[in-house]
């Protein structure tokens, strides 16, 4: 029986290499939006999930630089959870912040400033809010991510919400609403 997983003719030990990450079988964050079954979720509390993973990594002075619905999954609980991380697959030039856009010709987006790149995912995380927020309708919690969102996108970088800011604001309403 031949090896699956050979990478060169005549192998003979079985060697896979790779990461395995966990499966999650609600899909992706894309993949719900674009079946349009974010109404089956507790979609509120993603805001705070993956503001909570962006803000845990700029504080360990890393970077996603590709956030986007097709980078958070949901786990069997419907929480959502930030995936690929590493960069390997690239980014995404349409979920990146209007500042470096000119910086990326020939340049990869990973030998920018750490503040540049932390700029581009509180972009980026304000334009998922958003997207989110475009797929619920007329909820009052949605009209609040509208608010942050457009927040987290001010082009004016000096005048843009940081993500803890962000996240503050999204759970005092949250809160509100429940109580």
């Amino acid at each position: 029986m031949s090896n699956p997983y050979a990478t060169t003719a005549g192998v003979q030990q079985m060697v896979v290499s790779g990461i395995l990450t966990e499966y999650h079988s609600s899909g992706s964050l894309q993949r719900v939006l674009n079946e349009k079954r974010i109404e089956e979720f507790s979609w509120e509390r993603w805001a705070g999930q993956i503001g909570n993973a962006l803000n845990a990594m700029h504080c360990a002075k890393k970077t996603h630089i590709d956030v986007k619905p097709s980078n958070v999954v949901l786990d069997d609980d419907g929480n959502a959870v930030l995936i690929d991380i590493s960069g390997i697959g690239g980014i995404t030039h349409q979920w990146c912040a209007p500042e470096i856009w000119d910086e990326m010709d020939g340049i990869s987006p990973f030998d920018l400033p750490f503040r540049t790149r932390q700029l581009n995912d509180t972009w980026a995380y304000g334009k998922l809010l958003a997207e989110i927020a475009s797929n619920v309708g007329d909820s009052p919690f949605a009209g609040t991510l509208r608010w942050v969102a457009d927040r987290l996108t001010e082009e004016d970088i000096h005048m843009r919400w940081t993500i803890s800011k962000g996240i503050s604001r999204l759970n005092s309403v949250e809160n509100a609403l429940v109580h």
